[in-house]
């Protein structure tokens, strides 16, 4: 079985929590980066989709759990990713998502 890759992230996109496999796959720099400031997609367009996946997780009128694919370098093969609504809340009372890689 593959490992899942779990990242938990705040209302801006902020990662809170993530697993070893999520750290592996961001050090890979293959298809995701996962840094202090946020996570960032190789493309710009898979960020803005990734990021309005998130937007629609944590929307509280919306709460859509969300599917899409990041492409990794080379364009060859693609990521699968979900942004899941979650009921715990961040530190500062914001809501956050869990994202699966």
């Amino acid at each position: 079985m593959l490992p899942t890759g779990v990242i938990k992230v705040d209302a801006r996109g902020k990662p809170l929590y993530f697993n070893r496999a999520a750290r592996e796959i961001s050090k890979s720099g293959a298809s995701l980066s996962v840094s202090s400031a946020g996570l960032t997609a190789f493309s710009h367009s898979d960020s803005q989709r990734m990021n309005l996946a998130l937007a629609n997780a944590m929307n509280r009128d919306v709460r859509l759990t969300t599917s899409f694919r990041i492409r990794k370098k080379g364009g060859d093969a693609s990521v699968l990713m979900l942004a899941l609504p979650s009921t715990g809340v961040a530190e500062d009372g914001e809501h956050c998502t869990i994202i699966c890689i």
